[in-house]
């Protein structure tokens, strides 16, 4: 497979967002030219190289890290992510992406002048991402009635995209890690601290929740049980085949056990 990377591959995607009709596609065009004029790109080709080793298959393995080295594919997929999110334009906006991963929507958000952090486990590919983006990072482990890290200050839009933070837990006399989803306390633990640390006074919080096939217990996304949590208590399901949760005001969301 050709190496999508390359300057000539990157220009050449630049070239065919800037034809389409498309508004995402548009939109992708104008942020790789505004990533390629930013960052050296012969220095990610390097970076990429040291993981791929030249096998670009692995941009097909959709089970495999390594398929978020293909830069535009996962630009214009988070591009569409954002530009759904409905994230204000008026003004720079402190926002917080928990299971960070690789760092795609954050680098969406940061090319478009907003503050950004992650929040996610130690992992060397995405760190090397991270660290070459010049994204900010707090690696911590999230766990059922915990609270999140002090970031020394709040943020206005809190998202997560099919992160599984909220199956990482022992939960019950369950002895098997990351098989057991939340149940309702944990939730409203996670997001009482949200609420009272983490989100600025009017601050959004978006997630695109994880199926949690495996889950043998708990609120899981794959069964419906984990949107009806979050609708009887006041989200907006966005989107309920992709699992799309929306709390535009945390203060009328129900938090009472």
């Amino acid at each position: 497979m050709h190496n999508m990377n390359s300057d000539d591959s990157i220009d050449y995607y630049i070239e065919q967002c800037s034809l389409s009709e498309e508004p995402s596609r548009k939109a992708t065009g104008i942020l790789l030219t505004h990533l390629r004029n930013k960052y050296d790109l012969e220095s990610y080709r390097k970076l990429a190289e040291k993981y791929l080793q030249g096998n670009y298959s692995y941009f097909e393995q959709s089970g495999h890290d390594y398929k978020f080295l293909n830069l535009p594919y996962w630009i214009h997929d988070k591009t569409i992510i954002f530009l759904n999110s409905n994230i204000s334009q008026e003004k720079p906006q402190n926002i917080l992406d928990i299971g960070s991963g690789p760092g795609h929507f954050l680098i969406v958000a940061q090319l478009l002048g907003h503050n950004v952090h992650g929040l996610d486990i130690p992992h060397d590919l995405y760190d090397d991402l991270f660290n070459f983006f010049n994204l900010p990072k707090t690696l911590h482990s999230i766990e059922a009635f915990k609270p999140l890290p002090d970031f020394d200050r709040k943020f206005d839009f809190v998202s997560s995209h099919y992160a599984n933070f909220n199956s990482n837990s022992f939960i019950g006399d369950d002895d098997i890690r990351g098989q057991v989803a939340w149940d309702e306390a944990a939730w409203i633990y996670f997001l009482t601290d949200l609420k009272q640390n983490i989100l600025s006074k009017d601050g959004i919080i978006e997630f695109m929740l994880n199926p949690l096939e495996n889950a043998r217990k708990g609120l899981i996304g794959s069964d419906g049980s984990l949107l009806d949590f979050f609708a009887q208590r006041g989200a907006t399901i966005k989107s309920k085949q992709h699992r799309i949760i929306r709390i535009n005001n945390i203060n009328e969301f129900n938090l009472s056990p």
